[in-house]
């Protein structure tokens, strides 16, 4: 009990950000008892969820890999007893917020017990998958994909098999008896297992310092290092391919359970998608620039050269990662029934969110502002104005000129990240060398 209390604190209330948010929701669920029929508790459920769905697999994780803690009796049973608990509590809550928006429905219309049952069945499998998830992808993206393709593998079956009302069937019987087995496999694994390591770059960096006789007998060079330094072990060509395969495993499965939707509709969430695997260069950017604020005495440059010595890293990593894109794109646009943009137009609109999206997380260096929220909402503009929106339209021509603003902006971004760097407290540093 004194487990699940302290998961409970964790989840919900141990930072500032978790009690605002839960304030708020348990605000908005109040007042969903004084106005039935309110949107007010179905607000309040995101708010509510959005910490421990997204970060309960994670927090599972770094605390599994606690030395300290495992030393207590049953630690990890406790831990999975309590994460378990947390789920059906967030499933619970789910159900109750359902539960108090439709009292107001009149009596003819009132759901039955099947559609809570669904509701219950939807919120233990989105609980499970995000918490299987987000502890397998702490340790490594490859075994997140294949626990993508694991837990679509039913309905593609059904599919094949032309099972009729595959979506209501996956919604109760099946996903529940699903749900149980992956919570099986999982607990016993996770019983059994003589380590459960923190992550997969902390693990490469910790091996990477112990040192082996391949390290010592190839040693690398100082730039080497540092270029490692600044992309965790990684290189631009893995990322790329990374970056490829992941595009080509989410098309598959959108192409498969989307095709029915509507040729408009597919087309802008595989363009959609396409364009969001680009912005993972703003991901990368902003590691970089956190990771080279260690690299400011070591590399014997002053912070303009080392941004431009970063920043030449960085595109290395976006013509990779741009070049899976695009590669991708092409595919798709010789594979399906074309849109009525061009292809050119399409390999240019998918590239220009994660431009500047790369230049935004370049310039995380110091001093963030809410200007860097308005240069975020304008990259989401561009994004869904200038791609999603044509496509989604059925539009015929193609609108370049939203594309100018977009590069305006990320030119803009890459100026502003410049002067952030420059005006960083290397004058302290060099005092620091001085004495």
């Amino acid at each position: 009990m004194r487990t699940f209390l302290q998961l409970l604190r964790i989840a919900f209330w141990m930072l500032p950000v978790q009690r605002t948010l839960t304030v708020t929701a348990a605000l908005l669920q109040l007042a969903g008892l004084f106005a039935p029929g309110a949107v007010l508790p179905r607000l309040g459920m995101p708010l509510l969820l959005v910490v421990p769905l997204l970060a309960g697999g994670v927090l599972l994780r770094t605390l599994s890999a606690s030395r300290a803690l495992m030393l207590r009796p049953h630690a990890r049973g406790r831990l999975l007893a309590g994460a378990i608990c947390m789920l059906l509590l967030v499933a619970a809550f789910s159900v109750t917020s359902q539960w108090l928006e439709m009292r107001s429905v009149p009596p003819q219309y009132q759901p039955g017990p099947e559609f809570y049952l669904l509701m219950i069945s939807v919120a233990l499998s989105f609980g499970t998958l995000c918490t299987v998830t987000m502890f397998v992808a702490s340790r490594s993206p490859l075994w997140t994909l294949l626990i993508l393709l694991i837990w679509q593998a039913p309905g593609l079956a059904m599919h094949l098999l032309g099972v009729e009302d595959a979506p209501r069937l996956l919604g109760s019987p099946v996903s529940l008896a699903m749900d149980a087995a992956i919570w099986i496999g999982f607990s016993i694994w996770y019983l059994r297992a003589r380590l459960v390591h923190a992550s997969s770059w902390r693990r490469r960096e910790s091996a990477g310092a112990e040192g082996d006789a391949t390290s010592l007998a190839a040693p690398v060079t100082r730039e080497q290092a540092m270029t490692r330094w600044l992309l965790g072990g990684a290189t631009p060509l893995t990322i790329g391919l990374q970056c490829l395969a992941a595009a080509v495993v989410v098309l598959v499965i959108q192409w498969i359970f989307a095709r029915d939707a509507g040729i408009r509709s597919l087309h802008a969430m595989m363009y959609g998608t396409l364009s969001l695997v680009g912005v993972v260069a703003g991901a990368v950017s902003r590691t970089m620039a956190s990771r080279a604020r260690g690299l400011w005495l070591t590399a014997g440059r002053t912070r303009r050269a080392l941004h431009a010595w970063t920043e030449r890293r960085l595109l290395r990593v976006m013509l990779a990662i741009f070049a899976a894109v695009e590669l991708a794109t092409t595919l798709v646009w010789w594979l399906l029934p074309r849109p009525g943009l061009s292809l050119p137009y399409l390999l240019c609109a998918v590239l220009a969110p994660g431009i500047g999206a790369a230049w935004l997380g370049l310039m995380q260096q110091h001093r963030r502002s809410w200007f860097d929220a308005v240069a975020a909402f304008g990259i989401f503009l561009g994004w869904s104005y200038g791609l999603v929106g044509p496509l989604y339209g059925g539009a015929t021509s193609n609108p370049w000129e939203l594309l100018g603003p977009q590069v305006a902006l990320a030119a803009l971004l890459r100026e502003v990240g410049y002067l952030r760097w420059r005006s960083a407290d290397w004058r302290r540093v060099q005092r620091a060398q001085a004495e």
